[in-house]
């Protein structure tokens, strides 16, 4: 599983391209995005502040944590497609693509480190 906070070590989060993503600044001057997830009764939540980036995946009405997002070692075609998702979401609006990408092929040992 890819560390997201790892990415944020790496590269200055731009607030500028987050706010134009559609990120919210938050009470605890963080921040947030959340988007429901087509088909499910899920929404992906994303709340970026210094030195950490969480992602959590909540069931709808009750907004609790969807446990097998919240294992980490969980895997499957669902979890896996909402992995890509937040991954594209960082590549494309987010962060520096290079660093970001190496950091991604590292991760699933791709490339050596």
């Amino acid at each position: 599983m890819i560390n997201y906070n790892q990415i944020f070590d790496t590269q200055i989060f731009n607030p500028v391209k987050a706010e134009k993503f559609g990120f919210k600044m938050n009470q605890e001057d963080c921040y947030e995005w959340e988007t429901l997830l087509e088909g499910y009764d899920l929404i992906l939540t994303v709340v970026i502040g210094k030195q950490q980036c969480n992602i959590r995946v909540l069931t709808l009405p009750d907004r609790e944590p969807y446990e097998l997002f919240e294992v980490v070692s969980s895997d499957g075609p669902f979890v896996t497609e909402i992995k890509k998702y937040w991954i594209s979401i960082l590549l494309d609006h987010l962060v520096d693509m290079k660093l970001v990408q190496k950091l991604i092929d590292e991760s699933y040992g791709l490339v050596e480190k």
